[in-house]
């Protein structure tokens, strides 16, 4: 049997401030298909209405330059960070 297999790459706005745990075991808890978060690294921005990350032209080019410095893979702090909140104040 032959099955699609995707590499998505998504952005999650958090402004309630869960933890990468919660975000990532409501995305895998789904009954209709079968996800794993692989990766995932996280920035803190300062944000209002206008942040470019909240405007249709300027979202991906934002959202680029945010992870842009992203030159190793997250996966070694994986396990740990998950059971640590994060605290970006």
């Amino acid at each position: 049997m032959k099955v699609n297999v995707y590499k998505m790459e998504i952005q999650v706005l958090d402004f309630e401030k869960y933890n990468p745990k919660t975000i990532i075991q409501e995305m895998e808890d789904c009954d209709h298909v079968s996800i794993k978060v692989r990766d995932w690294a996280v920035r803190s921005v300062d944000w209002d209405d206008d942040h470019p990350l909240n405007k249709g032209a300027t979202a991906d080019e934002a959202f680029k330059q945010l992870f842009s410095d992203e030159t190793i893979s997250l996966q070694a702090e994986y396990n740990k960070a998950l059971d640590q909140e994060i605290d970006f104040d």
